[in-house]
């Protein structure tokens, strides 16, 4: 029994070693095919390549300004508490961290999508200067019969939309990065595939995200002074009175430093700038995914037809 088992093992052995050696013998005698293929995949490649749409790193290095703003909104009132009958709780973050925050909110889409000179530089070619307004942004022969395939099957043709604040907050979601490296410096990075305006875009992202928080703090610091102004006059007590003037200096330093033309929560750290060339795609990366595609698939298909005539 053990031996015709023994028999039984060899027999599948050698019968394995042969279909793989037949397997082998095809899948060679077929390399003008897969050479073929191969080289056909690489000018699919090629071609990719060739229209595909190239995508630049805009880079903006900026750091924390620390100011005596401190926590959002609430600081230099903590002594007049009791006084004023409520307690302030700080909102837990600083002004820089709102500042990264504000990059990818609907706050900064309402701001950009009221600058027209912004707006066209994110929806090139869609403002119609003798109609004055918005049009639909024109598409590539391959993207409209995709489109036209959309519409036939129902679909949402997200390509085809008006410029409006939904459309620039999911542009800043999508090409908007915020990194951090090991020195503390912040990082703002945009993909665009138009380097020079791209530079011109997050420049004016971080004047107008430092504005947004420049304005938050100006206006709760006039009211809350408006509000120490007002106690001090009802108060009488000397040690009252001196810590609502403690407070309110506080307050008309942090309305001294929110009404400059200074930066207010981030300074930028260098100028901006571009990387030397593309980022996506990656030429050789591509062009080795084609190659190594086309050829696995010509040993599939070899293989396949080995069974076939079998």
């Amino acid at each position: 029994m053990k031996q015709e088992q023994s028999d039984l093992k060899t027999i599948f052995s050698s019968n394995n070693e042969v279909v793989l050696n037949e397997i082998f013998i095809h899948v060679f005698s077929a390399k003008w095919f897969i050479l073929f293929l191969t080289l056909l995949f690489l000018i699919f490649g090629l071609i990719y390549l060739k229209f595909a749409n190239y995508t630049y790193e805009v880079k903006l290095e900026v750091i924390s300004i620390q100011n005596s703003s401190g926590k959002i909104a609430t600081d230099g009132l903590g002594a007049l508490q009791e006084l004023a009958g409520f307690s302030l709780k700080s909102e837990g973050f600083t002004n820089f961290e709102l500042y990264k925050v504000i990059y990818k909110s609907r706050l900064l889409a309402n701001e950009v999508f009221n600058d027209r000179n912004l707006m066209k530089l994110i929806f090139p070619g869609q403002w119609d200067e003798k109609l004055q307004k918005w049009t639909l942004p024109k598409v590539s022969l391959l993207t409209n019969i995709k489109l036209r395939v959309k519409s036939l099957l129902m679909l949402p043709n997200s390509k085809l939309r008006l410029p409006s604040v939904h459309a620039v907050e999911r542009f800043l979601k999508q090409n908007i990065i915020i990194d951090e490296n090991s020195l503390g410096i912040t990082i703002i990075i945009f993909n665009t595939s138009d380097p020079k305006s791209g530079k011109e875009i997050l420049t004016s992202l971080n004047y107008l995200a430092d504005e947004i928080i420049k304005k938050r703090i100006l206006h709760r610091s006039v009211e809350y002074s408006n509000f120490l102004t007002n106690k001090l006059n009802e108060t009488l007590n000397k040690d009252q009175r001196i810590s609502i003037i403690n407070a309110l200096s506080q307050q008309q330093q942090t309305q001294m430093m929110a009404s400059t033309s200074l930066p207010f929560a981030a300074e930028k750290f260098a100028d901006v700038y571009a990387s030397e060339g593309p980022n996506k795609p990656n030429p050789v990366r591509v062009l080795l995914l084609f190659i190594t595609s086309g050829f696995f698939l010509s040993i599939i298909i070899s293989t396949i037809r080995f069974f076939y005539s079998k």
